[in-house]
């Protein structure tokens, strides 16, 4: 009987510490998530086309960055570019401005 009851403990500590890595797993998910949100947004973005076309850029700076419908349409093919790196994307490398949010307008390139 003896021999039983320590199988049964034995798994008990077996499911406790599951239940503990599960949690800590949770913990660390929502402190990194937490820890994005408290981050300012970037003042320009390049979001990749669905094929192999040039990126298009946004920002989030001028008058009409609060209504940029574009930028948020898919947070997969968005990332954080650098104002050199949006005037460079615009100038030489052929990315296309956003149409809303004119970020050509903002680096002052019309």
């Amino acid at each position: 009987m003896l021999q039983f009851l320590l199988r049964v403990q034995l798994q008990q500590v077996e499911q406790t510490r599951e239940w503990i890595a599960t949690w800590e797993r949770r913990a660390h998910e929502e402190q990194r998530r937490l820890e994005r949100a408290a981050q300012p947004p970037p003042e320009w973005v390049a979001q990749s086309g669905v094929g192999s076309g040039p990126p298009t850029i946004h920002t989030t700076l001028g008058d009409h960055a609060d209504t940029c419908w574009d930028a948020e349409v898919d947070f997969a093919r968005v990332r954080p570019i650098s104002r050199e790196q949006a005037l460079r994307a615009l100038t030489v490398e052929g990315a296309t401005p956003c149409i809303q949010c004119r970020p050509d307008t903002v680096l002052g390139l019309l």
